[in-house]
Order: structure tokens, then sequence, then C-alpha cells
């Protein structure tokens, strides 16, 4: 059987829609690796037809790891400029297609090792639900977690970072509050107490406090807010404590002051944050501005919090140098896309992750998505060299 090179591989799998369902490009991932070489091959349900695809050798020292879903895609849009989102096309050192950068690349490089790979102590991950919800990097954490004899020195996710290496994200901390006030008619607005005026003081919080208070040294980051929705309005009547609907800002009640006010907000952390009770510090804050504004707290909903990803540059020398022998020029990075897998396999079994893969990042999720043929192959030989390191 001949060999296929990285880019056939690559082809095959931008040919397999990944963006609503997992199932086909995780039985092409199986009977690649079942026909091409020993690893042995395990899967792990996560949902139905939505499984991971684990591949491993020996005692793994070292985990390379991708997801296998992509964003979804409007056709139209692919067929203004020729092209098409599961019919690959090569043109002036591109491959277009969706998934071609995030992450159908990385998974390429992912098979094209396992086939030339003749050693031991190697483990390979094919994940789902990457891009919503992290289903499958949660399934292998809770199927990993106490297994004694399960430690690899570090895992390498081969997400698009414009081949720089990754070693840093924040972390997400989401969370929406509820909050009562006391409504009257709009021409008598000092007799009312407006919730929303919160934001007066919301804002004040990152651009005074977060900056300032939990800066990251070690990493160079500093914690960020965003408050990503906020709605007023006037509460229904005759609502039970457990329905927290809203009248929504309706129109017949422009002339009232609100009563009511959800917002929901994400900080994006850093290790000093989370190490000096940074989470605390902002509730705090909000419960005093909003005593200080004689409001009142009805709910409040923690949606995420995930914490920050940091390995330190000192425990990456060895891949600095392989990386070096490559590139001629290396950079360590933050990971632009935000939050990731490998800060999930940080906080929750403790080995050292980080990032590293081809470019250009910016057309992940975009359409016209593309990867540079010339990283790809960069990629490869990169991550080939990281292999042989730490594996015999």
């Amino acid at each position: 059987m001949s060999k296929k090179s990285v880019e056939e591989i690559l082809f095959d799998l931008i040919r397999i829609d990944s963006s609503v369902n997992e199932f086909e490009i995780s039985n092409y991932i199986i009977k690649f690796l079942k026909k091409r070489t020993d690893f042995k091959i395990e899967t792990q349900i996560v949902e139905d037809n939505r499984v991971n695809v684990i591949a491993s050798k020996g005692n793994p020292k070292l985990v390379l790891a991708g997801h296998t879903d992509t964003v979804g895609f409007t056709i139209n849009e692919w067929k203004k400029e020729g092209l098409h989102p599961l019919k690959p096309v090569e043109k002036e050192g591109k491959v277009f297609g969706r998934g071609a950068v995030d992450m159908k690349a990385g998974l390429a490089v992912m098979l094209k090792i396992a086939e030339e790979f003749k050693g031991n102590d190697l483990m390979l991950l094919f994940d789902v639900d990457e891009e919503t919800n992290f289903k499958g990097i949660k399934k292998f954490v809770d199927e990993y977690k106490n297994k004694s004899d399960f430690n690899p020195e570090l895992f390498v996710f081969l997400e698009p970072t414009n081949l720089t290496i990754s070693n840093k994200h924040k972390g997400l901390y989401e969370c929406r509050y509820l909050i009562r006030g006391k409504s009257e008619h709009s021409s008598r607005p000092n007799l009312g107490n407006n919730p929303a005026k919160l934001l007066l003081d919301l804002f004040n919080l990152e651009n005074e406090m977060l900056r300032k208070e939990f800066y990251d040294s070690e990493s160079d980051l500093h914690p960020t807010i965003n408050f990503g929705n906020g709605q007023f309005g006037l509460e229904i009547n005759n609502v039970n404590s457990s329905d927290k609907s809203l009248c929504l800002y309706d129109r017949d009640k422009l002339n009232s002051v609100p009563n009511i006010f959800e917002f929901c907000f994400d900080i994006r952390t850093t290790k000093q944050f989370e190490d000096n009770n940074g989470i605390e510090f902002v509730s705090k804050f909000i419960e005093d501005s909003v005593s200080n504004r004689c409001l009142k707290i009805i709910n409040k909903e923690v949606v995420n919090n995930k914490p920050s990803l940091f390995v330190s540059r000192e425990k990456l020398n060895g891949i600095y140098s392989i990386v070096a022998s490559v590139l001629d020029n290396v950079k360590f990075t933050v990971f632009r896309a935000g939050y990731s897998e490998a800060g999930i396999i940080k906080d929750k079994l403790c080995f050292d992750s980080i990032i590293i893969g081809p470019s250009p990042l910016e057309k992940a999720h975009n359409t016209l998505e593309f990867v540079f043929v010339d990283s790809l192959n960069k990629t490869y030989e990169i991550v080939k060299k990281i292999v042989l390191s730490y594996c015999n």
C-alpha cells in the first residue's frame, strides 16, 4: 500500500463535512489507523454518533491532540469565488476548504506521523465538539483522570498558531446577574431607581481595578472584562420566584423607569487573578455597587469558570530548540483564539500543554478558509522532531 502525503490526507479530511457531526470523519480516522499503522485504537462514546478516537503505542510520554469538528459554512459565499468548502483546491501555495487550517491540517499531520512512526510511548487524541462545548475533551478527562499509569510529559495541540509556540492563554469566567430596582413614571425618575445605572460602576471595574489589581507580570497578561448582553425593562406581574422572565422594553412602557436589569459578562482571567481571589473581588465589587445604589440581586448564575493556561519557557527549552531547527524566527505567544483544550488538560489533569500549528490563524472560521502548504509541511517537520525527542 502506497503511503499518502500529508497534503493528500488533508484533502481527504476536507472532503468530509464535520461541521454538524463527526461520525464520518471519525470513521475515516479509524480506518486509516487500522490499515496503515500498528497503533492500538480506542473509541470513547461522547454522544450518539460522536466518538473520540484514541490511538496509542506503549506508555505515552507525548500526546498529540486535535479536534475533528469544524464550524459551519455557507456554500454560496464560497461559490462566489468559484470554490466549495468541501471540495479542496490548491492555488498559489494555499489549500482552500472548510477546516483547512482549523484544524484538519493538524489532523493530517497527526495521521501522517502515525503512518510513519515506528517507536513507542506516543498517543494521538482525536476529539469531538471543541467548537461548541468541549464535550470530547471533557469525556477524555473523565476517563483518564484516575489512570495511575497515564503520565505523559507533554500534550501538544495542533491548532493554528502561525507556527508560534503558544504556551499561555487567559482563562474564562462568565456570569449572569439579575438586578431589581424600582419602577416609576419617566416624568418622575427621581422617585424610581433604575438598575441599569449599575453599568456606570461596572465599566469602571476593568478600567480602574482589574488591570491594576491583577496584572500578571510572569505571563505579561492582564484580565479583561466584556459585557456581552444587557437588557432592562419591567418585571412581569405575578410570576413565581423561580421564573426570571422579563417584559423587556415593552414599547408601551417606554415612559416607565425600568425595575429589572439583566446583564451578562465574561472576564478573561490571568493566573494572578485566579490565585489572588479575583472572582471574589469582582463579586464583592458588584455586591457593594448594588447595595450602594439600593438595588437588589435577584439571581446570579455562573455560566463558565475555566482557568488560564501557562507553561514556563524554561520547561519548553527542548521544544524551542526543535522549532528553531526548522524556523529562522521562533516566538512564544498567547493563544489568540481564546480558550483551548490545552487549558482543560492543564487544569484537570495537571499535564503541561502547548499549542502549535500552521498558518494563517486569521483564516480560522472565515469564509474562504485556507492553509499555507509551506506551513503545513513545516508543522509536520516540527511535530515529527518533537515525537522523536519524546518517544522511543
